[in-house]
């Protein structure tokens, strides 16, 4: 059975993944994220090990690559001692973010666009590039726009594979997106 938790204990206000123990008591974001993963994103079946957030993390982390975090992740960085937003440190620091752009990503309308075949390629990284510097209160970068590009040219790619299969063993008719 998968855990509706995610990394915060909200009565605690604490982060408890990979064994850490750390107090989140000055940052009130992290416990509206986690009423956002048990609640809204968990009913779209998004845990902490399906993916979608680990998604949104490596979109996070590659934008930061060029552009320094600012504002409250800055606040974060320095309360918690943390230098950069790197593969290990990511999902502590931008939680709240990470779990905000997973639920721009997983809306059912934002999903679609970025899915469908109407939309060119640059279009839908734009999209995708757009969801994150929101979220981010930044600017694209170029490692974001390189990681937006490869993600959404993979989308594409299943999209025309599912398109190209039928609805069912029984059925010639082609697939439909939600396939």
């Amino acid at each position: 059975m998968r855990s509706r938790g995610g990394g915060v204990c909200n009565r605690h206000q604490r982060w408890h993944i990979d064994g850490a123990d750390i107090d989140l008591t000055p940052f009130q974001e992290y416990a509206h994220a986690e009423r956002c993963l048990s609640g809204t994103l968990w009913k779209r079946g998004i845990g902490l090990t399906t993916g979608e957030l680990q998604l949104a993390a490596s979109l996070i982390r590659y934008w930061s690559i060029d552009e320094r975090p600012e504002g409250r992740i800055a606040d974060r960085m320095a309360t918690i001692g943390i230098d950069s937003l790197d593969a290990d440190s990511v999902f502590l620091v931008a939680y709240p973010e990470i779990v905000r752009l997973t639920a721009i990503l997983t809306d059912l309308s934002f999903a679609s666009y970025l899915l469908s075949p109407r939309f060119s390629l640059a279009e839908q990284v734009w999209a995708l590039e757009a969801a994150v510097v929101t979220v981010m209160h930044g600017c694209t970068t170029p490692h974001l726009h390189q990681v937006a590009e490869r993600i959404v040219a993979r989308g594409k790619m299943a999209v025309e594979t599912a398109f190209s299969m039928r609805q069912n063993a029984n059925n010639k008719r082609p697939a439909t997106l939600e396939k």
